[in-house]
């Protein structure tokens, strides 16, 4: 890769939201009204509304830079289970091994 070109990808981009409008964005997606939504949902809700902030994949970008996102739901951690030893002391009766 060009060296021109990988300073245009590490550059801000021209069309990208400004610090406000990523605090804009931001106080949204915290809003008493959107804190169990997923982006999707809030693109979604206020497009019916008339009002489009940004993307869904935009207001992914802002909450991973803000360490935001995450598996919400809770995952179960499987216990270690020790494998099972079969262990014989002594042969079992009436079989007649070793007579």
């Amino acid at each position: 890769m060009k060296l021109c070109k990988r300073l245009s990808l590490l550059s801000e981009q021209p069309r990208a939201l400004s610090p406000e409008e990523k605090d804009k964005v931001i106080e949204v997606l915290h809003s008493e009204r959107f804190i169990d939504s997923a982006p999707a949902e809030i693109v979604a809700t206020l497009l019916d509304e008339g009002v489009y902030l940004c993307s869904e994949r935009t207001m992914y970008r802002n909450l991973a830079q803000r360490n935001e996102v995450k598996e919400r739901r809770n995952q179960s951690r499987h216990p270690k289970y020790e494998i099972p030893r079969l262990q014989a002391n002594r042969p079992k009766p009436g079989l007649g091994l070793g007579h």
